[in-house]
């Protein structure tokens, strides 16, 4: 079987840190054989009722045993397979590294190298399987700076397709049932059902979207549990997806590979399962290599744990069909970062707030805010007292027109009364 793992966002760090703060990581692409053995029948059928997760910065954390040992990852419907992060954990997994595979990184410049483990026991709750898991040689994520938890992996489409999985996100609780379990949920005026497309363990679904007023154009979108933003859409597959005039150049992601260029911008409208987007905050990122891109990659954008977020969702990945259940009418407002400001975790514990990025002609530019220094204070409060996900939520406030920053700089201490201001 092509094990095809990534040419999606596998999490999009930076953008929750401009919706909400940060976070996105945009991975490569890799071709290898891989299997999958269902002989343990009866773990595969023992009934859940219900896996409670986290739900952190718009990241869905799950509690996974990799051969019996818990560890914490990243439920990613985007990504075709489960990735192991650390290469040190293999040992004590008892993982045998039985080939390595080289695959390009995000950038299409680098390549980077992963190992298969092959027969590996899997469980998500009560269902348990054996299946194949790639284990990176370096971690190029690092997500405990961008995530306020340690995150060994994630958890993909060579697992899930064996289920039909529902994520309720108000509950904080997922399901994963076998066929013989699953009952089909009871309709209401407001619940819609599609069909699904599959593309290595992946599912995609069609939608329709106005990048101006008046124009329209369908389009095929990838769920994507694994995305902390709303929408994004590749502008090289489809010539009607023309960014808008007005657009911030930004940094994506972080990727395998390197950090991803892009944009960010809105749309006019997006049109999904009976509900209309009006005015969304969009991502946009071009290839611009487009001959050395398969076929397979060849999908419209994905949509994310933003707009995925406002129903209870079930993909049924043995009969191809999706649920959605919205959780009200009205649909969540899409917050943007005001400072232009994007802030990590750094320093040797990983305790440090780091200015990571910078937004030309932002506030946060225009008031000499350089890459490196370090957020001490936030409204006279010691950054000790705020998650990440705190800090980066007060960049979003609406209601404030100024916010009073305190940051360190080679030891020069720096007061800033930092205006704030819609940058889209």
């Amino acid at each position: 079987m092509d094990l095809f793992l990534v040419r999606k966002v596998i999490i999009l760090v930076f953008a929750w840190v401009f919706y909400w703060g940060f976070p996105s990581i945009l991975a490569g692409q890799i071709h290898i054989s891989t299997s999958t053995s269902l002989s343990d029948l009866g773990t595969l059928e023992k009934v859940d009722d219900g896996i409670d997760f986290e739900y952190t910065n718009h990241f869905i954390l799950v509690k996974v045993r990799i051969n019996g040992f818990p560890l914490q990852f990243i439920l990613d419907t985007g990504a075709g397979y489960t990735i192991l992060f650390d290469k040190e954990l293999a040992g004590v997994l008892n993982l045998e590294l039985e080939r390595t595979v080289l695959f390009w990184g995000a950038d299409r410049i680098d390549t980077l190298q992963a190992h298969v483990s092959r027969n590996v026991r899997v469980g998500v709750g009560k269902k348990t399987i054996s299946t194949d898991v790639l284990v990176m040689e370096e971690d190029v994520f690092q997500l405990e700076k961008y995530i306020d938890s340690q995150i060994h992996g994630i958890i993909g489409g060579n697992f899930l397709k064996h289920f039909i999985l529902t994520i309720d996100y108000r509950k904080s609780k997922i399901l994963l049932q076998s066929p013989t379990e699953f009952k089909e949920p009871k309709p209401c005026k407001t619940c819609k059902s599609f069909a699904l497309e599959l593309n290595k363990n992946k599912p995609y679904l069609n939608a329709t979207v106005k990048i101006k007023s008046d124009d329209s154009t369908n389009i095929n979108l990838l769920l994507d549990s694994g995305a902390a933003l709303g929408l994004l859409l590749y502008t090289h597959t489809n010539a009607e997806l023309k960014p808008p005039d007005h657009l911030i150049l930004s940094p994506l992601g972080l990727g395998l590979g390197g950090y991803i260029k892009g944009y960010i911008g809105r749309v006019f409208a997006l049109e999904l399962a009976g509900r209309t987007y009006n005015n969304l905050i969009t991502h946009f990122q071009k290839f611009e290599d487009d001959e050395s891109l398969e076929e397979s990659y060849r999908k419209d954008g994905l949509l994310g744990n933003l707009i995925l977020g406002q129903h209870k969702i079930t993909i049924d990945y043995i009969h191809k069909k999706l649920y959605l259940r919205p959780y009200s009418s009205k649909i969540k407002p899409f917050r943007f970062n005001r400072t232009g400001i994007v802030v990590i975790k750094g320093g040797e514990f990983k305790t440090q707030y780091i200015v990571h990025h910078v937004i030309a002609g932002s506030p946060g530019a225009e008031m000499g805010i350089r890459v490196g220094d370090v957020l001490t204070k936030i409204r006279g409060w010691s950054v000790n007292y705020f998650s990440l996900e705190d800090i980066e939520k007060s960049f979003t406030k609406r209601n404030r027109k100024y916010i009073n920053l305190s940051l360190t700089r080679n030891g020069e201490k720096i007061k800033l009364k930092l205006p704030l201001r819609d940058l889209l």
